[in-house]
């Protein structure tokens, strides 16, 4: 940009200012002090105008462009810290460790049936476990799965209650996960109690483009081919 575009553009900004200027009382007196001031004063006066409404008018540039500047730093230093948090939320998804598949419930009654054993529970002790489909209402998607056992047992200590919560939640390869436990006082004997267990895996059902296996292409033939295999 040259000199001229400089002037041009400040004429057209300070102009408006000016003619308003005009008008005031102030500028009236000031005109009438200039008019009575000699010549090469007059002069020196314009020029020093002059030079003072060029140094404002840069100096105004100038803080548009360090207010731009503050503007676009603030800017970056958002994206910074979005990209960190992003790679961040990316990293700790990375190292989660994985969910292990649901098995079948008859193999989970299989593990229940072992933990059991292991406790050396009398055969009075054990009620029932039983297959059940267990509803999380609101708590998780429509579509999810919840299967698990209901394991019933009575004439309990605390200290066997607290430990069979913490081998069935404990068991190794299961995916199944302590929903709740009931406990209440026996019936016959109240220093010992009867509690209710809920294991429960959570799945989803697979998607329909992992069931449907890919239909194969078969070779399309050219016409040319075809020709060519006839006249041989």
């Amino acid at each position: 940009m040259n000199f001229a575009d400089l002037k041009e553009r400040f004429i057209e900004a300070v102009t408006p200012y000016f003619e308003r200027m005009k008008e005031s009382d102030s500028y009236q007196k000031l005109s009438e002090q200039y008019e009575s001031l000699s010549p090469r004063n007059q002069k020196l006066v314009k020029l020093g105008a002059v030079v003072a409404s060029f140094l404002l008018y840069f100096v105004s540039i100038w803080t548009m462009f360090l207010s731009s500047a503050s503007d676009n730093v603030e800017t970056f230093e958002k994206n910074q810290k979005l990209i960190r948090d992003l790679f961040t939320v990316s990293r700790k998804i990375n190292s989660a460790p994985k969910v292990p598949s649901a098995i079948p419930v008859d193999m989970l009654k299989n593990n229940v049936e072992t933990e059991i054993a292991r406790m050396r529970l009398l055969p009075e002790q054990k009620v029932a476990v039983t297959q059940s489909n267990f509803s999380m209402g609101n708590l998780g998607p429509k579509d999810l799965i919840a299967d698990g056992l209901l394991i019933e047992l009575k004439q309990l200590t605390l200290t066997q209650i607290t430990d069979m919560a913490y081998n069935f939640q404990s068991m190794i390869g299961s995916p199944a996960k302590l929903l709740s436990m009931d406990i209440q006082a026996n019936e016959k004997d109240s220093h010992y109690f009867n509690a209710k267990y809920s294991l429960v895996m959570f799945s989803l059902p697979e998607s329909k483009s992992s069931e449907s296996p890919a239909k194969s292409k078969k070779p399309v033939r050219r016409r040319g081919n075809e020709n060519r295999d006839s006249e041989e």
